[in-house]
């Protein structure tokens, strides 16, 4: 006949702020480093082919003061946020500007699956960095 064991004594001779969670869990790390290596170098190349993207649009007047500040993963590879400073000269022309800039997101979504080798290609979400004289 088997023994029962009482349920109201620990099964160890102390209680852990630990016990009861799984040490698979417990241990894991929360990013693994070739995933953030290949985040940022996918970052890297698609900074610069909507630099070179914007580059060709050259001769429209309103690309003239436009740079990309940075691209950073928003959650994840899958879609990026892309920083976009304009040196306009006052606060409406940096949103015609951003207006402009977000008209043409396929085209520049297109050429930055051209540059880049991947399966699908990151959602480009455009971010205005600073505005001059206030908010947008």
């Amino acid at each position: 006949m088997r023994t029962r064991r009482r349920n109201d004594l620990p099964p160890c001779g102390e209680l852990r702020p630990d016990d009861g969670i799984d040490p698979r869990t417990l241990f894991r790390r929360e990013e693994r480093s070739w995933s953030r290596t290949r985040d940022r170098r996918l970052c890297g190349q698609v900074a610069e082919a909507l630099s070179l993207a914007l580059g060709e649009l050259a001769g429209n007047a309103w690309t003239d003061g436009l740079s990309i500040v940075s691209v950073e993963p928003a959650p994840d590879s899958s879609r990026l946020k892309v920083s976009v400073e304009y040196a306009g000269r006052d606060a409406d022309d940096t949103r015609a500007a951003f207006a402009q800039l977000r008209g043409l997101g396929a085209h520049l979504r297109w050429e930055v699956g051209a540059a880049i080798s991947r399966r699908r290609v990151p959602e480009l979400v455009f971010e205005l960095a600073s505005v001059p004289g206030g908010e947008p």
